[in-house]
């Protein structure tokens, strides 16, 4: 064994925090953002601003885009509270697996080499 087993979980679950975070990037850019540039935001003089008067491009990508409508506002966040939570319960239950699987490997006896 080249390192401990702490070492090996840490590394584990360093890996399924980037495979939930690449996912929850993915569903950001394929679902959320389309939904957010199609809304229509509750106040518009927040979008606008104030030196140039022209509209920030920036915030027609967030949540304040879609202020205007409730039904769109209500579905953001259900699927983010669903896809989200779904998402860390099964990168938990992933590495509670993994981990198990680490931590009685160390219980196995030990060889006797015999000259």
């Amino acid at each position: 064994m080249i390192c401990g087993s702490d070492a090996a979980l840490f590394v584990i679950f360093n890996r399924y925090a980037a495979i939930l975070f690449a996912g929850i990037s993915v569903f950001n850019a394929l679902v959320l953002i389309p939904i957010y540039v199609t809304g229509e935001t509750a106040h518009p003089d927040l979008m606008v601003d104030p030196e140039t008067g022209s509209i920030i491009t920036l915030l027609t990508i967030t949540i304040l885009n879609a202020t205007g409508n409730e039904i769109k506002l209500v579905a953001v966040f259900g699927m983010i509270l669903a896809v989200y939570s779904g998402a860390v319960y099964v990168m938990i239950f992933l590495y509670w697996k993994r981990s198990l699987a680490w931590r009685f490997k160390d219980l196995q006896p030990l060889e006797v080499f015999a000259d």
